[in-house]
């Protein structure tokens, strides 16, 4: 009896290694940006919009709309990658907005 629950917990074991590797990041496309395209979107607790190449980490832009404006409790979202724009909320109570940047240049749209 006790050699077959040792049985079946090794057989999970290994079940679950077995599913573990699909989840390599190689596998993952997303790593390379939202779009696929090697670019990464961040929003910095402070409400710093960038834009790097995912391969290299180089800054493609940058941009700070509301330079010392914090929200109460620091920001608590993320860009959203859509038709070619990075969308995120900025600013904090009173003073923000949701801006559009064009995720090729960093201008607001």
């Amino acid at each position: 009896m006790r050699n077959m629950n040792l049985s079946r917990i090794v057989i999970v074991g290994c079940v679950i290694a077995l599913c573990a590797t699909s989840a390599l990041a190689n596998d993952w496309p997303q790593w390379r940006g939202a779009n696929r395209d090697g670019k990464v979107v961040t929003l910095g607790v402070g409400g710093v919009v960038s834009c790097l190449d995912a391969a290299s980490g180089k800054m493609i832009w940058r941009k700070d709309p509301y330079t010392g404006v914090v929200p109460k409790f620091f920001t608590s979202c993320s860009p959203i990658i859509i038709d070619g724009m990075a969308v995120v909320q900025l600013g904090a109570a009173g003073n923000g907005a949701i801006v559009a940047f064009d995720l090729d240049t960093g201008g607001e749209k």
